[in-house]
């Protein structure tokens, strides 16, 4: 799974339980050999965290079926516009000083979405720095020091692409 899929794991964890199952059972059931391994995958499955080859197989262990999997899908999507919504995220930049190392940096006021870009690219032509400008939870611009920059409307990737992942510096 890219992304938390926590009423999935509500499910998974309701379903093994109403099946009587502990979690031991269910990585037996699962075939794991080293058991300790297969309580981790489970235990990483009820917190909304798995691989898909470890949740297909749960789910059809536990007898879940795909829509059940997909309304869980959509119910998570629900909660988290809800909670951007209802949180929406200030516009500002986030300064890639080296790997896994950032530095958030606020941005001027009533800036329009070009006026900022344009202010983004040239401070990080300035400053040398790769650049993030978050203008919301679905919408970031991506500057490098040469000018070039895009526009990122996910939510999805690795470190690069969630500032939030590593270590960032307020100043």
């Amino acid at each position: 799974m890219n992304i938390e899929e926590k009423s999935l794991g509500k499910l998974v964890k309701q379903r093994r339980q109403e099946l009587g199952l502990s979690q031991k059972e269910l990585a037996e059931l699962l075939g794991y050999k080293k058991i300790v391994k297969g309580i981790r995958r489970i235990e990483q499955m009820e917190r909304g965290r798995a691989a898909k080859v470890v949740a297909s197989k749960m789910m059809a262990v536990l007898g879940i079926s795909e829509g059940e999997r997909v309304a869980c899908y959509e119910e998570d999507y629900r909660q988290m516009q809800a909670h951007f919504r209802a949180n929406p995220i200030v516009p500002h930049l986030i300064v890639r000083l080296m790997a896994a190392v950032y530095c958030r940096r606020e941005v001027p006021d009533g800036l329009s979405e070009e006026e900022l870009l344009d202010y983004v690219i040239e401070f990080s032509a300035e400053s040398g720095f790769r650049c993030c400008l978050m203008c919301s939870h679905w919408l970031r611009f991506w500057v490098d020091p040469d000018g070039k920059w895009r526009r990122d409307e996910t939510m999805g990737g690795g470190p690069w692409a969630r500032p939030d992942v590593g270590v960032l510096f307020r100043v």
